[in-house]
């Protein structure tokens, strides 16, 4: 989605050979005479510019001297990509029990699911069910992922593991983002995390330099100041971070390209505790809104109605041997 800049952006990016602009730009920026937030910056960009070539160069000098000039934030990029890594990592066990909740058209669904999955330095496993301790062979749903010396393995739970390609091991429900969309701790490489951002560590790995930037002041989300992460500078992914959670999301903003409609594709992470080490939401609810156009920066409300909206609640959760559970949970 976002791996380099001619996906990430460029609004940032201007024409090299029209060097009167960018140079008063750039001084300006260094000086710390700029703008503040990355949302401005593209304003003032766009404004100077004036429709010159895409030339990402350029596009990572002027994120340098914003970042030279402007308020520092809270934590820098680089931070972040250590904080996230170092969770993921510190996860070696996983089970989760939760509900999830269809309520967008054509028409409501309730599914409950269980999942679980290990992990050491050889392999990752990873099973899910309609529910803990059904018989493999009465429930259709129960399957078996097994991801080793890079390829991976695949089964109905009850027969025997067959490689597969990865695109033939489909992923049932959305078991596999309580530890990626909840915490942006999943890990991709091994199978346990879908979207990119999923697995955030990873990802602020991979971007090249400036696709990735800390906005320099929070933002609050139900009343709690967050540090904003932007990845993507036309089509943004706005990650809102709560320190008091070891820099766990609180809420997740993706400004998608839908059949040529922009799209706000929004995660809120509610009902935070901490287990096994890790701070995780207990619940996550997923929308997606028509919006008018990719320009939704940190802090905006859509201002449509959702038209897609999928929620879960976990009753349930098991971290590296340490248990959670609802009050007024069944324990399975």
């Amino acid at each position: 989605m976002m791996a380099g800049w001619y996906l990430a952006g460029c609004v940032l990016a201007a024409s090299a050979s029209s060097p009167d602009w960018s140079t008063a730009l750039l001084a300006s920026l260094r000086a710390g005479r700029g703008p503040v937030s990355s949302v401005a910056l593209c304003a003032a960009v766009r404004e100077q510019a004036d429709g010159a070539a895409t030339d990402n160069a350029l596009a990572g000098q002027i994120v340098a001297a914003w970042n030279a000039g402007r308020q520092p934030p809270l934590v820098d990029v680089g931070m972040l990509q250590s904080v996230f890594e170092a969770k993921r990592d510190a996860v070696a066990r996983f089970e989760v029990d939760y509900l999830t909740t269809q309520t967008s058209p054509p028409a409501a669904r309730a599914h409950t699911w269980w999942t679980g999955w290990s992990q050491d330095s050889e392999q990752a496993e990873r099973r899910t069910a309609a529910g803990p301790g059904i018989d493999p062979s009465q429930d259709p749903t129960a399957m078996r992922w097994v991801r080793k010396r890079g390829r991976v393995w695949f089964a109905r739970l009850g027969e025997t593991l067959e490689g597969v390609r990865e695109r033939g091991a489909s992923i049932l429900g959305v078991e596999d983002s309580w530890l990626g969309a909840g915490g942006c701790i999943g890990d991709v490489g091994r199978g346990l995390a879908r979207a990119a951002e999923h697995d955030l560590g990873r990802m602020l790995e991979r971007l090249p330099f400036g696709v990735a930037v800390v906005e320099s002041e929070p933002v609050e989300i139900d009343g709690v100041p967050c540090v904003v992460l932007r990845i993507g500078w036309n089509w943004p992914c706005w990650v809102y971070l709560d320190p008091m959670l070891d820099f766990g999301p609180r809420r997740i903003d993706r400004v998608l390209d839908i059949a040529g409609r922009p799209t706000l594709s929004r995660t809120d992470l509610t009902q935070p505790i901490r287990c096994g080490g890790v701070w995780l939401p207990t619940r996550i609810a997923w929308r997606q809104y028509p919006i008018a156009g990719p320009n939704f920066g940190p802090g905006d409300e859509p201002e449509t109605k959702p038209d897609w909206v999928l929620e879960s609640t976990a009753s349930r959760l098991l971290v590296n041997g340490a248990e959670w559970l609802a009050e007024g949970a069944n324990r399975p």
